[in-house]
């Protein structure tokens, strides 16, 4: 129901994934009769209305570098030793 709600789509228009359209639309109608809705609506003001504004709001951000082929990737080529070859 809330796919529909939030979305804007056509109750006929839900993905096959989802129960088919009538069900799910005989029960948005069910609940939207009972007062389900509204009963959700108010108790959502009442708990807001219980904690308030928030005094502060933080937000916490952080770039990583990485390489580009997407893992840990050596940047310099071991040296071979002149000594060990004998010359």
């Amino acid at each position: 129901m809330l796919y529909v709600l939030i979305s804007g789509i056509r109750w006929r228009d839900l993905p096959r994934d989802l129960p088919p359209w009538q069900t799910v639309y005989y029960h948005f109608r069910r609940w939207q009769a009972l007062g389900v809705f509204e009963q959700v609506q108010h108790a959502q003001a009442r708990r807001r209305e219980r904690r308030g504004q928030p005094k502060t709001v933080a937000v916490d951000s952080q770039s990583v570098p990485t390489t580009q082929k997407g893992g840990c990737a050596g940047t310099t080529v071991a040296r071979k030793s002149m000594g060990a070859n004998g010359i």
